[in-house]
């Protein structure tokens, strides 16, 4: 479960990077100023993303489930 917090991390990192300046280029001009390469990968990297936050939520459902077995 490290190891998926740790990408979790370093996923959110260059989304931030790709996002932001799209963001204020598209607020100045149109959104398809925004390159398609930049939406590719956010998408990409916005996926990733997702899916560990649902791996890591489930582990953490299981860990956290009390145990009726005596």
């Amino acid at each position: 479960m490290k190891e998926l917090l740790i990408f979790r991390i370093f996923a959110l990192f260059p989304f931030i990077g790709t996002m932001l300046p799209d963001l204020a280029n598209a607020l100045h001009s149109t959104l398809s100023s925004v390159p398609k390469d930049h939406v590719i990968v956010d998408i990409t990297l916005l996926i990733c993303i997702l899916i560990c936050s649902a791996k890591i939520w489930a582990l953490e459902e299981n860990q956290t489930e009390p145990s009726l077995q005596a």
